[in-house]
């Protein structure tokens, strides 16, 4: 067995960070998630989980929703400079339509949302609107409609991640909460670096809407 310390410090004080995402305990423990039951491997937290029947179909959602958003992401820059001829100036202002329809989705419409509905019709929801702006991305024919597929990304990918960390914690006991918040974020600090390999091979080898298909299809799923 190893013991992690920080400094002259227990082990209850450690802490690492994947992707700007800290793996801290905050539930139980102290320390990394899932550090004590690890002997050693970074990923037998994860593993241990993936093995448990009713986690394993929301954690590996989990990881293909981060997977076709992360793509899209570092994908849409290329895409619509060589579909649209827009620079960093035209991206930043959709990029900037994004994350004033995620502002707004999750401080107005969640909140009336889930006084009339649960997790599954929201997450639902959200899934197939992230499926039809995928589409519309891949198949814009115009300005108008790469903006409407924006605003829906935005939309979609909102309804989608409260509702999914719901869902995920109402499998398990209090006393692993922590371990399977932790597990979930390293579901999608995976799916973020892979994500852009995957983006980016499928728009060099196959073309253009490539990535948006493939995130089509991930989120059809």
């Amino acid at each position: 067995n190893t013991s992690l310390r920080g400094g002259a410090q227990s082990s209850n004080s450690i802490n690492v960070y994947i992707d700007g995402v800290g793996q801290k305990n905050y539930v139980h423990g102290g320390g990394i998630t899932g550090q004590s039951a690890s002997q050693g491997n970074p990923f037998a937290g994860v593993l241990s989980l993936v093995r448990r029947p009713p986690l394993r179909a929301p954690l590996a959602a989990t990881f293909l929703i981060g997977l076709a958003f992360s793509g899209l992401q570092t994908n849409f820059p290329v895409f619509v400079n060589a579909r649209f001829g827009y620079g960093p100036a035209e991206v930043a202002h959709l990029f900037v339509l994004l994350g004033v329809v995620t502002v707004l989705t999750q401080t107005l419409l969640m909140r009336r949302l889930t006084r009339h509905l649960d997790d599954l019709p929201i997450l639902t929801g959200g899934l197939l609107i992230m499926l039809a702006a995928n589409l519309t991305t891949g198949s814009a024919p115009s300005e108008v409609f790469l903006v409407l597929a924006i605003a829906l990304i935005a939309l979609g990918n909102s309804l989608i991640q409260a509702p999914l960390a719901s869902v995920v914690s109402k499998l398990i006991g209090a006393t692993e909460q922590g371990l399977v918040s932790g597990g979930s974020q390293a579901m999608l600090s995976l799916a973020t670096i892979l994500g852009p390999i995957a983006a980016g091979a499928v728009y060099v080898q196959v073309g253009q809407s490539a990535p948006y298909w493939l995130n089509a299809c991930i989120l059809a799923a």
